[in-house]
């Protein structure tokens, strides 16, 4: 890994100076650590102690919005970014034993689900600095689905599994029409939260996959925001809840005065008829949400064409 920039060196210098005063010892800090996100086995963790300084140094830009926001929620004496460096410090004296998971997100938006780290924060060792590699990330040539004469037939055609290679991936690709899986347009209600705007809405529906594409506005002077965890419930308690994600197509976060589409996709039970459901997709690191109390999965059936007998 190279060196960090002279931007990030003084930020170290003078936070570590500023805080030395505050760390008695160092027999309780762990040495300089270098890890990696990408292509890890396991995800990384970094263990932070109350009143102990602990520095993250990235071999790569990192989307400084998203992660102020997201550190606002930790309740940490300190939490300071810059372009390449994260500076942690939980609040002196509390008894903290918790394990934070955080998506970190760089600035050119890649990946863009971002990468998984954890924050392990407890009274014993802390780690005073931590040196970061995002590590090597998938060309576009493999992330990239193989086409064919018949590629499209085949996507619309199979059972989508995952996120990379479900209804998202065809969402994404333009590859998700109105022909082979079913499209119902919905119209919006008061979904998005404060500041938000959701400009149109549409469910596909595939057998055992569903996702709700929205597209979303967000207006000027209002903070970034960026989906997290998310909730579906299709009204049966008997059931578990199916496991759901959520993601904008045209990056990471949707910024003030911006338009992006915004997919949840979900698992579901075929074979059963479930007219409505309920679902929620939270702010990484914040408090508004986007919630679905009663989206229609049925298409609704035209006044004139009510009573029309079928030849």
């Amino acid at each position: 890994m190279s060196g960090p920039p002279r931007g990030v060196v003084w930020l170290w210098i003078h936070l570590v100076g500023a805080a030395a005063l505050a760390q008695p010892s160092s027999e309780s800090l762990l040495p300089v650590r270098r890890l990696t996100l990408a292509g890890s086995r396991d995800v990384p963790e970094v263990r932070l102690a109350p009143g102990r300084l602990t520095t993250l140094l990235f071999d790569a830009p990192l989307e400084v919005n998203a992660l102020r926001q997201v550190g606002r929620t930790w309740g940490f004496e300190r939490v300071e970014v810059a372009e390449r460096a994260l500076v942690l410090l939980p609040r002196p004296g509390q008894a903290v034993a918790a394990r934070i998971p955080l998506t970190v997100r760089f600035a050119d938006g890649q990946p863009e689900e971002g990468l998984p780290l954890v924050l392990v924060v407890g009274s014993g060792e802390a780690e005073a600095r931590v040196e970061v590699a995002r590590g090597l990330l998938p060309g576009p040539e493999e992330r990239a689905e193989p086409q064919s004469a018949g590629g499209a037939q085949a996507a619309e055609g199979a059972a989508p599994s995952a996120e990379g290679g479900g209804l998202m991936g065809l969402i994404s690709t333009g590859l998700l029409g109105e022909q082979g899986i079913r499209a119902i347009r919905v119209e919006p209600e008061d979904w998005a939260p404060p500041g938000m705007t959701v400009r149109e809405a549409r469910v596909y529906v595939a057998t055992g996959r569903m996702a709700l594409e929205v597209t979303l506005f967000l207006e000027r002077g209002e903070l970034p925001w960026a989906p997290g965890e998310a909730i579906v419930d299709l009204g049966q308690s008997e059931r578990a809840a199916p496991q759901a994600v959520a993601r904008l197509l045209e990056g990471a976060v949707l910024r003030p005065g911006d338009t992006a589409r915004l997919v949840v996709e979900w698992a579901s039970p075929t074979g059963q008829k479930m007219p409505r459901c309920r679902l929620s997709v939270s702010e990484q690191g914040g408090e508004r949400a986007f919630q679905v109390n009663a989206l229609p999965l049925e298409p609704r059936v035209p006044e004139a064409s009510r009573g029309r007998r079928q030849p």
